[in-house]
Formats: C-alpha cells, sequence, structure tokens
C-alpha cells in the first residue's frame, strides 16, 4: 500500500511539473507583456510631449508680430487656440482660458496623443499668451510653477489612463460642444486639475495617485530662442542699411531707455539703435523747402504777400545752443508735415517795421524719396519731392501740397498777436514742384526694423557697436584686423570684428536693474563702452549676454 501510495504521488508531481512550468510561463509572459506595453506607451508620450513643445517654441520664435508668444488653449476640441472676445469692440481679447487642449491646428502639427490615446493637455502664463497687449521680453516672468519652481511660461500635460471611477471620460470624438473648463478634472489630478491655473504637479507630488505626465517651457527655454530672433533682426537692418548707404547709422548714447529720446547723436558709433515711427516728430538741424506752385489756389491777409506762397526757396537751421530746431512729423517716407520758424520784420497792422516770428508749416505726399548718407556732422537725411526744379510739371489731388505761413509779432505795441497769415488752398491745378530736403532719417519702424522690436521694448535691452572706420566721414572703409577692428573675446579670431549686436539676458543674482546702469544690464566686458572689447562667452550663471556678429555686405 505505501508503495502504491508513493507510485500515485510521483505520478500527480508528474502531472503537476508541467502544468506549473506552463503556468508560470503564461504569468511570466503577461508580465513581460505588461512592461513592454507600459514602455510603449511611455515612449509614446515622451515622444508627444516632445513634440509638442518643439512645435509650441517653433510657434513662439517665428511669431510675426509679438515674438515669444505662446497660442492660447483649445477649449472646444477643435484644434485651434481660443481667444476671448470683446463683442462692443470686435477684437481679439485674452485667451478664453489659460488651460484647455493643445490646439494643434494653429501650430500647424498633426493631433498628438499620449500613450492612453488622450489629447494633450496645455496651460500657458498670463502675458505671454496670444490676445495680450503687454510688452513681451526677457524681463517677463512665467507665471506658472511646476511641482513649486515658478518662472514657467507653459506646460504640455499627457493625462495618461483614468486612475479611477470617478474619471469617467466621455470619448471627445463623441461629444457635443466639449468645453476643457469643465472636464479638466475627468482627466487630469491634483494641482493640475484645480482651478488656480498657475500651479502644476508630476507624479507623486503632492498625490500619489497622480499619473499626469508633464514638460515645462521655462522662461529662460523660451527667451533665449527669441533673443537669437531679436539680435538676427537688428543684424539684417543694419547690414541692409551698410548696403544702401555705405556705412552704418549713427547711434543713441546708451542710457537709460525711459530718459534718452532714440535720437541719432553724430559721431555716437557704440549705443542703442536709433528709430522713427508713423506718428514721431523728429527734430532736425536743417530744413530746406523749395516750391514753386504756378496756378495755385491761394489765400493771404496782413503782412503775409500771396508770392511768398506761390514760389519760395528757404533753409530753416538750428539755432545758437542747439534750439529752434525745425521739426518733421514721420508718417511714412513719401509723406512729411514739417514746420519751422524763422525771425523776419514785418509791419504789423499799420504801426511800422518791427520783428516778428513766422512759422511756417509744409505738409506733402511726394513721389520721389531719396536719402543721403550719415556723414560725420549729419545723421541719415531724406528728401520729399513733388517733380523738380528741373522738370516741373503739373501737380495733381493726390500730392496733397499743403503751405501754411502766419507772422506773429515780437515786439511793438501788437506784441503777440498775429500780424498776417496765408494759405494754399489748392494746389491739384498747379504746374511746378515742392521739395522738402535736409530732414533727419532714422531707421523706420515697421520697414527697416519690425514695429514689435519698439513695442516689446527689446530695443531698451539692446545695443550696436561698430569699428571706427566704418563711420569715417568721407570715405568709409572696412576696418583692419589687428589695428582698428573690433575685438570679441571668446571667438576666434578676435580681433576683426567690424561690428556687433549684443543683447542683455534674463537678470543674474547682484544686478539690480530697478535704476539704470550698464552693469545692470550686461557683463565683463560688454559692460563697459570705454574701449572696443567685448565678449561672447563667460561662466555659466554669471554671463548671459548674446552676441551676434554683423556680416555687412561689400
Amino acid at each position: 500500500m505505501h508503495r502504491r501510495r508513493r507510485c500515485r504521488g510521483a505520478v500527480l508531481l508528474a502531472a503537476l511539473v508541467p502544468a506549473l512550468l506552463f503556468g508560470g510561463g503564461a504569468l511570466l509572459h503577461r508580465l513581460e507583456t505588461d512592461d513592454s506595453s507600459r514602455r510603449i506607451e511611455d515612449e509614446r508620450t515622451r515622444i508627444a510631449l516632445s513634440r509638442a513643445k518643439e512645435a509650441l517654441l517653433g510657434y513662439a520664435f517665428s511669431d510675426p508680430n509679438r515674438p515669444g508668444e505662446l497660442p492660447c488653449p483649445d477649449i472646444d476640441g477643435d484644434g485651434r487656440l481660443m481667444l476671448g472676445v470683446d463683442f462692443r469692440g470686435g477684437r481679439d481679447v485674452p485667451c478664453a482660458s489659460l488651460r484647455g487642449w493643445l490646439p494643434f491646428r494653429s501650430l500647424g502639427v498633426e493631433e498628438l496623443r499620449d500613450g492612453a490615446g488622450e489629447r494633450l493637455w496645455y496651460a500657458v502664463s498670463d502675458i505671454h499668451h496670444a490676445g495680450h497687449t503687454a510688452p513681451l521680453n526677457s524681463e517677463v516672468a512665467g507665471h506658472l510653477s511646476v511641482d513649486g519652481s515658478g518662472d514657467v511660461a507653459a506646460v504640455i500635460i499627457a493625462p495618461g489612463f483614468p486612475v479611477d471611477e470617478r474619471q469617467a471620460r466621455a470619448r471627445d470624438e463623441g461629444a457635443s460642444a466639449p468645453d476643457a473648463r469643465r472636464l479638466a478634472s475627468a482627466f487630469l489630478e491634483g494641482a493640475n486639475a484645480d482651478s488656480a491655473l498657475e500651479r502644476y504637479a508630476t507624479p507623486g507630488h503632492p498625490w500619489a495617485g497622480m499619473n499626469d505626465r508633464l514638460l515645462a517651457i521655462t522662461r529662460l527655454e523660451l527667451i533665449t530662442g527669441v533673443e537669437k530672433r531679436v539680435i538676427g533682426e537688428v543684424a539684417l537692418a543694419l547690414a541692409a542699411f551698410h548696403r544702401e548707404q555705405g556705412t552704418l547709422p549713427w547711434l543713441t548714447p546708451l542710457g537709460d531707455p525711459d530718459t534718452e529720446p532714440p535720437l541719432p547723436t553724430p559721431g555716437v558709433r557704440k549705443g542703442r539703435l536709433a528709430f522713427q515711427r508713423a506718428g514721431d516728430l523728429v527734430e532736425t538741424g536743417v530744413l530746406s523747402a523749395r516750391w514753386h506752385l504756378s496756378g495755385a489756389v491761394t489765400s493771404s491777409r496782413g503782412s503775409v504777400d500771396e508770392a511768398l506762397l506761390v514760389s519760395g526757396d528757404a533753409r530753416f537751421e538750428r539755432g545758437p545752443g542747439g534750439a529752434g530746431a525745425p521739426v518733421c512729423r514721420f508718417v511714412r517716407p513719401e509723406e512729411i508735415d514739417c514746420s519751422a520758424s524763422e525771425t523776419v520784420s514785418v509791419d504789423c497792422r499799420g504801426a511800422g517795421e518791427a520783428p516778428a516770428e513766422r512759422h511756417w508749416q509744409f505738409r506733402l505726399v511726394g513721389e520721389r524719396v531719396a536719402t543721403s548718407a550719415p556723414d560725420a556732422a549729419r545723421v541719415r537725411r531724406r528728401s520729399v519731392s513733388v517733380n523738380g526744379a528741373d522738370a516741373p510739371g503739373s501737380i495733381t489731388d493726390e500730392h496733397e501740397v499743403s503751405i501754411e505761413v502766419e507772422d506773429v509779432a515780437l515786439s511793438g505795441p501788437h506784441a503777440g498777436r498775429v500780424c498776417g497769415a496765408g494759405a494754399v488752398t489748392d494746389a491739384g491745378v498747379a504746374w511746378g514742384y515742392v521739395e522738402l530736403s535736409e530732414i533727419d532719417h532714422p531707421l523706420e519702424l515697421g520697414n527697416e526694423l519690425p514695429a514689435w522690436f519698439v513695442d516689446e521694448r527689446w530695443h531698451a535691452l539692446t545695443y550696436v557697436a561698430f569699428a571706427a572706420p566704418l563711420a569715417a566721414p568721407a570715405s568709409p572703409r572696412p576696418c583692419a584686423p589687428g589695428s582698428d577692428c573690433l575685438v570679441l573675446d571668446g571667438m576666434s579670431p578676435a580681433d576683426d570684428k567690424e561690428a556687433l549686436v549684443v543683447i542683455a539676458g534674463v537678470a543674474l543674482p547682484g544686478q539690480d536693474r530697478s535704476a539704470w546702469s550698464i552693469e545692470s544690464w550686461f557683463e565683463r566686458d560688454n559692460a563697459t563702452l570705454s574701449d572696443d572689447v567685448f565678449t561672447v562667452r563667460g561662466t555659466p550663471g554669471e554671463f548671459n549676454d548674446q552676441v551676434r556678429v554683423v556680416a555687412l555686405p561689400r
């Protein structure tokens, strides 16, 4: 009997071994399969997050009107950014929500989904988003935080699978009018789903039940690429100016951008760019006006002779001590509005000859525009004309010629009173010419420089330097390497640079930017303009200026 029991036990054991081996193998296979599936899901999630980040940065770097701007989230599931709407003014206003789905169509990419097949979520910092009108540059901190660490401009979130039964998700493809503002808690967990819209967290912080995966875009990541765009645009503008004029523009002395007007100063070759935009008033040292309007309709009274309005050749210059400079309003290259004054002697209201101040106003939309290069004493200047003295012709209504003059007594019994006035009331049927010249002409915003360069206050963070030979008064020439070129330490060769653009990075520890000083914005050799030596590299955490060498055409 004992032998029979042992035999039965042996048979049973022999039968169980294959079953155990098969079951263990199946379990191991299932575990290996699950692990492999998780790795595949994780990799899909990683790729989706990386591609989303790349698309968002590309969008920000290439924005035509506000570089660094990120799109608003998609709220209704159509893949497009959603701005708020100002129904009264019909204008786009800040985002409908600062958190929603990734607006993949607005980014120009396919729909990106994580390893669980869910659409990516996305949140953006206030000010950094589309529709915001505040200046956006490297001084603007990100408003978001991840795991308590701030200065984040945006986060991309892969929601993963539901963590429990409370995250019941109707498939969004079939949902009618989905609204991301109501659905956050069905896809996201913890801080990522709350209503603060500024605090975000990764798995295990602070809630163990979280499975969201995040990828952040920090201010530094965002702005470093935008700074390259900024200095690239400035370099292109300088190269174009040099191609047209054979030299580079005089600059504004480097100082507090909030108090220093952006006007060019002859002789300044290390400083901020001088610029003008439509509507800006520009003082000019000299204004030359010549006109002959045979047949123009005029009106005059008092001390103003009608002949002054029909034909003239006047030159108005800055007075002693820089006073009394003519002023011109820049509208566009072919349109100008200039005023000037001169002292004349007139008979004011029959009281006899007495000094008076004659005020001139010239408004002109011409058909010819010419510029003259800067020289030792002058900035670039512009001439606007209709026809020319050597080739007078018909003047049509589209030229919009307007001349006004007024005499104001400086002394005598009528001091301070108008002695006479006159105007060309219609030059549309005239024959002749009008020319205004010697008008100071800094770089044009919206044409030679993008308007956002000033709108976003990048001009306050940027300066330019160029070698002395390029600004020679008579014949600008290339600099001689090792002799009179700029020196850029950290680049080999260092001593052959003709022109540079320098842009300040995010404030470093110890840089107090509440008041202007060059050391609070720039580092090492870039923080002193007393010589022609600059720096392109330095110790991380102690140096973050970006420097671009300007390639000048020959």
